[in-house]
């Protein structure tokens, strides 16, 4: 059980810095309109 949870956190440090820049990209340009 401890070798599954550490490749699971392995494969998702990648993962982690690539989601929270998706809906990061997604709020400027979806503010934007909204300032406008």
């Amino acid at each position: 059980m401890s070798l599954k949870k550490v490749a699971v956190l392995k494969p998702k440090a990648p993962k982690a810095p690539k989601h929270p820049k998706k809906p990061a990209k997604k709020l400027p340009p979806r503010r934007r309109p909204i300032g406008r």
